[in-house]
């Protein structure tokens, strides 16, 4: 499942990331995943880490959300304090290319502390 993209270029100003709904500057990171795979087209491996600090390592399918397409991926999920909206930022592969993007998370999203 792919999110909504809501920004291709990230915004970043005196190197703080800013909200894509907003512009807010206060950002909290939740959770962080990162995509891999043993080659290209393979299963991907997914390790996630909580903002409590708790690992998780799961094999995914297709069916579930995977934002690498044929490599590698990170993505980091943030919510604003200002608008209280969330999303995640994805750094992905794509035949040589690294691509930065910002993608929207639905209301019944993660829960943020």
């Amino acid at each position: 499942m792919k999110r909504k993209t809501v920004c291709d270029e990230p915004k970043i100003e005196n190197g703080e990331l800013i909200c894509p709904f907003c512009g807010g500057e206060f950002l909290h990171h939740g959770i962080v995943n990162v995509y891999t795979r043993r080659e290209e087209d393979a299963p991907v491996s997914r390790v996630s880490v909580d903002d409590d600090g708790n690992l998780s390592t799961k094999q995914i399918g297709d069916n579930d959300s995977d934002p690498t397409e044929r490599r590698g991926a990170v993505t980091i999920e943030f919510r604003c304090e200002q608008c209280e909206r969330k999303f995640q930022m994805e750094v992905r592969q794509n035949r040589g290319r690294t691509i930065i993007i910002n993608s929207d998370i639905p209301k019944k999203g993660r829960k943020y502390t």
